[in-house]
C-alpha cells in the first residue's frame, strides 16, 4: 500500500490543471481565433486594414501554439 505524499498529489494537481489549460488553448482558443481570422477575411474592409488585423491574429496564434508546445515538455 503506498501512500502519496502531499508533494505527489501537488504534482498531480499541476499536471491535470496543465493538462486542462492545454486543452483550452487547443480546443478553444485557436478555435476562436481560426473563426475570428476567416471572419475577417470574408469582411469588406480596405486590404490594407484586413491585413494588418490577420497578422496581427497569425501572432496570436503562433504565441498560442508555442504555450501548447511548451505544455507538452514535462516539467523538470
Amino acid at each position: 500500500n503506498v501512500r502519496q505524499s502531499p508533494e505527489n498529489g501537488q504534482e498531480e494537481a499541476w499536471l491535470s490543471e496543465r493538462d486542462a489549460l492545454k486543452t483550452i488553448l487547443e480546443l478553444k482558443v485557436l478555435s476562436l481565433v481560426s473563426n475570428v481570422e476567416s471572419s475577417i477575411e470574408n469582411m469588406d474592409v480596405k486590404h490594407d486594414d484586413r491585413s494588418k488585423v490577420l497578422r496581427q491574429l497569425n501572432h496570436v496564434k503562433k504565441l498560442v501554439l508555442a504555450t501548447v508546445t511548451a505544455m507538452e515538455t514535462p516539467p523538470i
